[in-house]
C-alpha cells in the first residue's frame, strides 16, 4: 500500500466503489465490439429487436455492505459521471475491473486522481493478475477478498459475519425486447457465496491464477438459507443468481441447504449458479431440485491429451455416454442446463 490517510477518524471516512465506465460493445480507445459484459445478448444486431443488458457488479455492493463508512456504489457509469462523483470528495475510491476492461480502469484512475488528488486510490478484481496492473497508477492493488482488504486499510478488524447485499440484481434492463425472450439471468438477484476454486484450471482467472484459494463468504448451509431469506424479503419470489465459482463443490454446505429449503412449499428457492460435471453427477437430481437448482451453468471441460482439467475419465471423471446421461438426469428432474463451457485460445479445447 504506497499511501495512507490521513488522521481522519474512520466514521468520517468517504468510500466511492465503481466497476468500469460505459459504453461498452463500440469501437474506441478502450472499447472493441467485442467487449459487450452483457448478461443478455441474444444476437450480434443492435437496436429494439435486440435482447440486451448490462451486468451490474455484485462485488462493489458486497464490499459496501461490510465495511461501516459511508460508500457511494456506481454501476455502469460514463466516465463523465465517474468524474463528477469524484469531485464531491471521497478518501477511499476504488476501481473493479476485469482483465479485458483494463484500458478503462487506466483511465479511471487517472481521472479519480484528477478529480479528487486527496483520496486514496484501489484498484480490483480479475485485472489484479493481468501483467502491467501496476502501470494503472493505483495507489493500492487488491488481490485478496475486498471488504477485509479495506477495513484493514482503515484499521478495523475483520468480517466477523458477512452481509450479502439486498436487492442487488443481475441485469439491468436496456431494451425493449427483454421481457419477451426469457432468460436465466433476468429477474433474479445476486447472492455471494465465495470466491475463487480449489481447482486450479489452467485458463482460469479466479482459480489457477489465485493460488487455488478458495475464500469462503457463507460457510454453512444455515449461513445460506439466511442470507436468501433476508435478502428475498418483500419480493414475490425467492429467486437468485448464485456468485461462486463452483457451487457444486460445497457439498456439506449444500446438503445443509437442501435440508432447510426443501421444506419451502409455499415460497420455494430458485436460483441459478455455476457447477462442475464431476461433482454436479455426484448429487442425486432431485435433490438438486429441492435444494433450488432451477438452471445451472454445466462446466465441461477437455479430456484431450495434454488438459490440466482434472476431469478425465481414465482418472475417475466421466465418459462422454455418462455426461450425456448426466444431462439427461438434470433435464428429467426440471433443471435447465445453460451450455457447457467451451474455452478458447489453449490447444487441447
Amino acid at each position: 500500500m504506497a499511501r495512507k490517510l490521513s488522521n481522519k477518524p474512520v466514521r468520517e471516512v468517504r468510500v466511492l466503489l465503481s466497476q468500469c465506465f460505459r459504453p461498452w460493445g463500440i469501437d474506441d480507445e478502450y472499447n472493441t465490439t467485442l467487449l459487450t459484459y452483457e448478461g443478455s445478448n441474444f444476437s450480434p444486431f443492435d437496436g429494439i429487436w435486440s435482447p440486451r443488458g448490462a451486468c451490474n457488479e455484485i462485488a462493489t455492493h458486497f464490499i459496501a455492505n461490510n465495511i461501516p463508512v459511508y460508500t457511494m456504489v456506481l454501476d455502469n457509469p460514463s466516465l463523465e459521471e465517474f468524474r463528477d462523483e469524484c469531485a464531491k470528495g471521497y478518501d477511499i475510491i476504488g476501481v473493479s475491473s476485469m482483465t479485458m476492461t483494463i484500458k478503462k480502469a487506466w483511465k479511471m484512475i487517472e481521472t479519480a486522481k484528477e478529480a479528487c488528488p486527496e483520496a486514496v486510490t484501489m484498484v480490483g478484481g480479475y485485472v489484479t493478475i493481468t501483467p502491467g496492473i501496476e502501470e494503472v497508477g493505483a495507489d493500492c492493488i487488491c488481490r485478496e477478498e475486498g471488504a477485509n482488504f479495506i477495513r484493514r486499510f482503515l484499521g478495523l478488524p475483520p468480517v466477523e459475519r458477512y452481509r450479502n447485499p439486498p436487492r442487488v440484481s443481475v441485469v439491468q434492463q436496456t431494451t425493449i425486447m427483454n421481457d419477451a425472450i426469457p432468460s436465466p439471468l433476468r429477474g433474479g438477484y445476486y447472492i455471494a457465496l465465495g470466491l475463487g476454486c480449489q481447482r486450479g484450471c489452467h485458463f482460469c482467472a479466479s482459480s489457477h491464477y489465485y493460488g487455488k484459494r478458495y475464500v469462503p463468504l457463507l460457510k454453512t448451509g444455515e449461513e445460506m438459507y439466511q442470507a436468501i431469506i433476508e435478502s428475498s424479503e418483500g419480493l414475490p419470489e425467492r429467486r437468485f443468481s448464485i456468485f461462486e465459482d463452483n457451487f457444486s463443490f460445497h457439498k456439506k454446505r449444500n446438503y445443509e441447504l437442501w435440508e432447510l429449503a426443501r421444506d419451502e412449499d409455499e415460497k420455494p428457492f430458485f436460483f441459478f449458479s455455476f457447477n462442475e460435471i464431476k461433482s454436479t453427477s455426484e448429487y442425486d437430481p432431485e435433490m438438486l431440485a429441492e435444494m433450488g437448482c432451477e438452471v445451472i451453468f454445466l462446466g465441461v471441460e477437455t479430456q484431450a491429451p495434454g488438459s490440466t482439467y482434472f476431469n478425465k475419465s481414465k482418472l475417475g471423471g466421466l465418459s462422454r455416454n455418462e455426461i450425456r446421461r448426466l444431462f439427461a438426469r438434470l433435464h428429467d428432474a426440471g433443471i435447465q442446463t445453460v451450455a457447457a463451457s467451451i474455452i478458447t485460445g489453449t490447444e487441447e479445447h
